[in-house]
């Protein structure tokens, strides 16, 4: 079950030149040489499934131009190589589902799929924390969903970007490069929108056919009465396949809100009815196992695959893994052929509010914006400056078509991200529509020409027609796509109901896995996770203030309080917040032990230089204020006991081979006192009238004459505050 988690890997590729720049032009020609050395996540191809966590691929072959066909949420790095030299290029799914957090070193760059990876890996080699205070700022007073997350590849860590969905790394000795990622086709395809929507639908029934003739799996898809979950099941038709197929919908019985409950409802009618018009059933979970989750469990979760990417947060109380592997077809990424409905009702808000201004202005957008999430005075022009900056930074010529790249380059990638979370639990998530080829094609038509439906019409043309016979739940996506005679409804509900309900009576069982059980891991699960958040937040809160200047702690401190108000009156703005935050605390004390290293040269050498052969020691623990983890063989613990704070010292050596410690004692960021070197590795210091984020650091000298080690941190506590 640690498979659960994701795993801590990085990738570092040394060049002569760390700096980026524009590299001689790379072409497609070479597609072909690129071998993949290092593949992480969901990868979906006619010619390979792939299922693993970022790591070394091992001996399964697969090019840059295999790769390029495959759907998913992966991320991958490729090597052509020669008898001296060595290019890379770094790349990941069409959409950007898995993110691909890079930095820059003095010695190269570094590549994970994790921010607390990376950013835990930059401390090793001596990279100090540097925080993007502007971008955080902006990011925890907002309240609006559409930006729950990074804007445009910006993080918490100035120097840990995310690479744009339609962009890929290009790493050469001398120096590196981000270039479109359609460079990396062939030039006689790109350009031609009937190729690339005939080698889209090839790509992804040649995807379904693969999956149904693989290994024993149970084959789902997700079927609303919307447009992109039928355009994903035309396609499953296509392929000859729609018999291993069965169909889950929401049930509209689950939901309280009527309005809600009315959209489900005719969802439902439409989806049973072409459910029982294709002879599919509906799906039956098999046995599966749970495992119970506490809060720090849950943030653990989301920590190691969506920090610094997502900000949209869950605080489960458990979860499951099935115990028969499923894959299920979704229609994430549709919109990306179509336009965002966001897109529009910015667009309209900001036409409404400011009739005065051009279409596109950058300032107009920010203006929005500010208004929306009704910025303090004291911040405005920070945040001003920040969302100018982003808004500008995107294509197009109005509102609207910006609205849509921003969707692109921002919520479509991260609400649709979520597919090695699901595999995780071995409930994988196949969005069939997000394929490089219709990614391709959309680039081939107008804004207008896809907000009118063009791809997708063109998409049920030549996949199964008929499906355009039955009216989608929304009328006006009914008048723009389908072909009358429309079919009439006859779905009732009497009929989905009974059927519904007998396939529930055949579901699996569910098994609490004694391991996770929450009495014998001594945990409290199920939690009231409001509760849980709030106190993360407030906890964190000064931790992060501790690691500020002073002269930005006292602002801080006055931010905070705001997002504090509003996070207590929304439960959707209080979990965001607690996403926010704990990426901005991956920070300074990523949550993450010892992160596993792919040593990549671009020289050939001799003896090629490792990445441990120069990396200080690392810190004992990881102090991100809840997590512990050893990663040395030395742990520093800091607790209180009655008006004294204890520091203790232990390790994996023995007394002699550690020699002596010294000990500092830190309040709020600032040395309060000390205890000089000697053996004894329990310290003893007053407490008494101490209030805030406590914290010690311990100094190793093996013998009186050696330099001390770099210093060991134990992980803050709060003293003197209510917790």
């Amino acid at each position: 079950m640690n498979d659960v988690f994701n795993t801590s890997f990085v990738a570092f590729i040394q060049n002569a030149n760390s700096e980026c720049v524009r590299p001689s032009a790379f072409t497609a020609e070479g597609r072909h040489d690129f071998q993949c050395i290092a593949l992480g996540g969901d990868f979906y191809s006619p010619s390979a499934t792939i299922n693993r966590q970022f790591s070394p691929l091992g001996s399964a072959p697969i090019d840059l131009a295999q790769a390029l066909e495959a759907s998913g949420e992966w991320l991958g790095v490729f090597r052509k190589e020669t008898s001296t030299t060595r290019e890379y290029i770094v790349v990941g799914d069409p959409l950007g589902y898995c993110p691909v957090f890079y930095a820059q070193t003095p010695d190269g760059l570094m590549i994970s799929d994790s921010f607390p990876a990376l950013s835990a890996t930059l401390q090793r080699v001596g990279v100090a924390p540097a925080f993007n205070l502007p971008y955080y700022i902006t990011s925890i007073l907002n309240k609006h969903p559409h930006f729950d997350n990074p804007h445009l590849g910006t993080t918490m860590h100035e120097g840990v970007h995310i690479l744009p969905p339609n962009r890929a790394i290009y790493v050469t000795p001398e120096s590196w490069s981000i270039v479109n990622r359609k460079q990396l086709y062939s030039p006689a395809i790109i350009n031609n929108y009937e190729e690339l929507i005939h080698r889209g639908i090839d790509s992804a029934t040649g995807t379904i056919q693969a999956l149904a003739s693989g290994q024993s799996q149970h084959l789902g898809i997700s079927l609303s009465g919307g447009v992109d979950s039928r355009l994903a099941l035309s396609l499953i038709s296509s392929s000859g396949m729609i018999d291993q197929f069965s169909v889950t919908t929401m049930d509209p019985r689950k939901w309280s809100n009527s309005g809600t409950q009315q959209v489900i409802d005719r969802d439902m009618s439409i989806a049973d009815q072409i459910r029982r018009e294709h002879g599919m059933d509906w799906s039956i979970d098999g046995d599966r196992c749970q495992l119970d989750f506490d809060f720090w469990d849950a943030l653990e979760l989301y920590a190691g695959y969506r920090s610094n990417f997502s900000y949209t947060f869950a605080p489960m109380n458990s979860f499951t893994v099935f115990n028969e592997k499923r894959v299920t077809v979704r229609g994430g990424g549709g919109e990306m052929l179509r336009t965002t409905l966001t897109g529009a009702r910015v667009t309209e808000a900001v036409e409404r509010r400011l009739s005065s201004q051009a279409a596109g202005n950058d300032k107009a957008l920010t203006a929005w914006y500010l208004a929306s999430g009704q910025t303090p005075k004291t911040f405005r022009n920070i945040v001003s400056a920040q969302m100018e900056i982003a808004f500008s930074e995107l294509p197009g010529q109005t509102v609207e078509e910006r609205m849509n790249f921003q969707y692109l380059f921002g919520r479509n990638r991260t609400h649709f991200g979520h597919g090695r979370i699901s595999a995780a639990g071995n409930n994988a998530a196949l969005h069939l529509l997000s394929n490089p080829y219709f990614i391709l094609a959309r680039d081939e038509v107008t804004f207008d020409e896809r907000k009118n439906g063009k791809i997708v019409k063109d998409i049920f043309e030549r996949t199964n027609p008929d499906l355009l016979k039955t009216p989608f739940e929304n009328d006006a996506s009914t008048a723009q796509l389908c072909t009358p005679p429309l079919k009439e409804i006859t779905s009732t509900n009497e009929a989905w109901t009974d059927s519904v309900d007998a396939a529930k009576l055949q579901q699996g069982k569910v098994t609490r896995l004694l391991s996770w059980d929450a009495r014998r891991r001594g945990i409290h699960s199920p939690y009231n996770g409001q509760i849980a958040a709030g106190e993360f937040i407030r906890r964190g809160f000064r931790l992060l203030e501790d690691q500020l200047d002073n002269a930005d702690r006292k602002a801080i401190q006055t931010l905070h309080f705001e997002a504090l108000r509003r996070a207590d009156k929304s439960a959707r703005i209080l979990f965001s917040t607690v996403g926010k935050l704990a990426s901005a605390l991956d920070v300074f004390s990523p949550n993450v032990s010892d992160p596993k290293v792919i040593d990549l040269q671009t020289v050939v050498q001799p003896a090629e230089q490792s990445l441990k052969a120069f990396a200080p020691p690392l810190r004992s623990s990881i102090s991100d204020g809840w997590h512990n983890s050893s990663i040395s063989g030395i742990r520093v613990d800091l607790y209180p006991e009655q008006e004294n704070l204890i520091v203790e010292v232990t390790s994996d050596f023995s007394e002699s081979d550690l020699g002596e410690i010294a000990v500092y004692l830190y309040l709020n960021g600032q040395r309060i006192d000390k205890s000089w070197f000697a053996r004894d590795r329990r310290r003893v210091f007053q407490a008494k009238n101490l209030e805030g984020s406590a914290q010690a650091e311990v100094f190793i000298k093996k013998t009186p004459a050696s330099q001390p080690s770099y210093g060991f941190r134990s992980a803050p506590i709060i003293v003197g505050m209510k917790r």
